[in-house]
C-alpha cells in the first residue's frame, strides 16, 4: 500500500509539474483566456433563449436598434426595411467589395486568373488569430487539391477562391495589395454605394487596435499593412505576438465598432442584386463574382433547394454580417437579402458565431463557411443565414416577418 502511495504521489507531482510547465510556457493564452471569462455573462440570459429562427426574430424584435436588415424578392414591391441606412461594421462582407475589384480587373484584361505568385507573398499579410484558422484551411485547400506547385506557387484564381470560400484575410490583402490604395479607396464609390466605405487592408485594421496610431484610420491601415509585407523583421514579432492575445473580447468589440470599415444594409442588398442580374461593372465581371459567391451551391443540400445561392458573411466581437441574393428550385425569380448586426452582447454574439449542431449545413471557418466534405455530414447551423434562408424561400415567412418589423416595437 506504502509503495502504492508513493507511486501515486509521484504520479501527482509529475502532472503538477507537467502542468505547471504548460501554464508557464502558455502562460499569455491562460490570461487571454482568464481575461475573457466574464463576457460568458454579457446576454447571457438572450443568449440562452436564441434556438430557432423564431427566437432569433424575438431577439431582433427587441433590440432594433442593433440590427440593419433589408429584405426583398424581385418579384415584390413590399422590402422588409430595418434600419436599412445605418453604418455598421462590414467584417469580412466588405470583401465582396474586393471580389468586384478583382472580376473587374480581369474583364479588363490587367489581370490573369491563370498567373502564377508565390504563396509567400500572400503569406506576408498573414497574421495569427485574426482569421479563425481561415488561412491555414486554405493552404491545406492549396495542397490536397494540387493547386500549390513545386516552387511554392498558387495562381490568383486560387487566391481569390481563398478569399471567398474559407474568408482568407491574408488574401485579401494580398489582393489589395495588387489593386492599390487608389484602386481600392474609389471602390465603394465607383459601385455607387453612397453609405458604405471602400475595403481597407484587414492586417493594417488589425495592428491598428494594438499599435498607437495617431493618423486617420485609412492611413494607418495602409502603412502598417505595407510594413507588415515589406519588414520581415516587423511581420515576425507581429506574428509571434498576436494581437488578439492582448486585446480583450470587450475592446475586441469596441475596436470593431470603432475601427472597422463600414456599410449599410440597403447598400449591399443593393450590390448582390446587381451581381445576380448580371449588373454590376459588366455582365462579365458579375458572372465572375457569381462563381465565386455560389461557392454554397457545392454543398448538396443548397442545391435542392436553390438554382442559385451567393452569399458572403463575417464576424467580429459583438459583430455578425450576411449579403445573399437567392432563387429558389420553381421560382420564376430569387430575392435579396442583407443582416447585419453591432454592438451583440458577447454571449448571444458567440451563441450565433458558434452555431447549433445540426445535419447537412455548411461548416465554418473564421468568418466564412467551410466547403469541404464534412459538410455533407454534421455540422453548425447558423441561426441568422437559416433566417435569411427562409426569408428568401417563403413568401408566407417572408410576409410574416415584414409585417412584424413594420409594426412599432413592442415596449411594454
Amino acid at each position: 500500500m506504502r509503495r502504492l502511495l508513493k507511486i501515486a504521489g509521484v504520479g501527482c507531482l509529475t502532472v503538477l509539474i507537467a502542468g505547471a510547465v504548460l501554464i508557464a510556457v502558455n502562460w499569455d493564452r491562460v490570461t487571454f483566456v482568464a481575461r475573457n471569462l466574464s463576457v460568458m455573462f454579457d446576454g447571457a440570459e438572450a443568449a440562452r433563449t436564441l434556438r430557432s429562427v423564431d427566437t432569433l426574430l424575438d431577439f431582433i424584435d427587441a433590440n432594433r436598434s442593433r440590427v440593419s436588415l433589408v429584405a426583398y424578392r424581385l418579384d415584390d414591391s413590399h422590402p422588409i426595411l430595418l434600419n436599412p441606412d445605418v453604418p455598421r461594421p462590414l467584417a469580412s462582407t466588405i470583401k465582396i467589395l474586393v471580389l468586384a475589384g478583382y472580376a473587374e480587373a480581369v474583364d479588363q484584361g490587367r489581370w490573369s486568373p491563370d498567373e502564377r505568385m508565390p504563396l509567400a507573398d500572400v503569406e506576408a499579410f498573414f497574421l495569427p488569430g485574426t482569421d479563425g484558422g481561415a488561412h491555414d484551411r486554405a493552404v491545406e485547400v492549396y495542397r490536397e487539391r494540387g493547386w500549390l506547385d513545386a516552387s511554392g506557387a498558387v495562381s490568383l484564381r486560387d487566391v481569390v477562391w481563398a478569399m471567398m470560400t474559407v474568408s482568407d484575410n491574408a488574401a485579401t490583402d494580398y489582393l489589395l495589395h495588387r489593386l492599390g490604395r487608389e484602386r481600392a479607396g474609389a471602390l465603394a464609390a465607383g459601385l455607387d454605394l453612397a453609405g458604405s466605405d471602400a475595403p481597407l487592408p484587414i492586417s493594417g485594421v488589425f495592428l491598428s487596435w494594438a499599435d498607437a496610431v495617431d493618423e486617420p484610420l485609412e492611413d494607418a491601415a495602409w502603412e502598417l499593412a505595407g510594413r507588415l509585407r515589406s519588414d520581415p523583421a516587423f511581420r515576425t514579432a507581429r506574428q509571434q505576438n498576436p494581437v488578439v492575445d492582448r486585446v480583450t473580447l470587450r475592446e475586441q468589440a469596441r475596436l470593431s465598432v470603432a475601427r472597422f470599415p463600414r456599410g449599410t444594409a440597403r447598400d449591399y442588398a443593393g450590390l448582390m442584386e446587381r451581381v445576380q442580374g448580371g449588373d454590376l461593372v459588366s455582365d462579365a465581371a458579375s458572372a465572375t463574382m457569381r462563381a465565386f459567391l455560389e461557392w454554397p451551391m457545392e454543398n448538396e443540400p443548397i442545391r435542392r433547394g436553390f438554382t442559385s445561392f451567393g452569399t458572403k458573411g463575417g464576424s467580429l466581437a459583438g459583430v455578425l454580417t450576411e449579403a445573399t441574393y437567392a432563387v429558389p428550385r420553381g421560382a420564376a425569380t430569387g430575392g435579396v437579402a442583407a443582416l447585419f448586426f453591432d454592438e451583440l452582447p458577447l454571449a448571444v454574439w458567440l451563441t450565433l458565431a458558434l452555431g447549433q449542431a445540426q445535419q447537412d449545413l455548411p461548416q465554418p471557418s473564421g468568418d466564412g463557411l467551410r466547403l469541404t466534405a464534412e459538410t455533407r455530414a454534421r455540422a453548425p447551423s447558423y441561426l441568422h443565414q437559416d433566417l435569411l434562408r427562409r426569408l428568401l424561400s417563403d413568401p408566407e415567412f417572408f410576409e410574416s416577418v415584414r409585417r412584424r418589423l413594420e409594426a412599432p416595437p413592442d415596449v411594454g
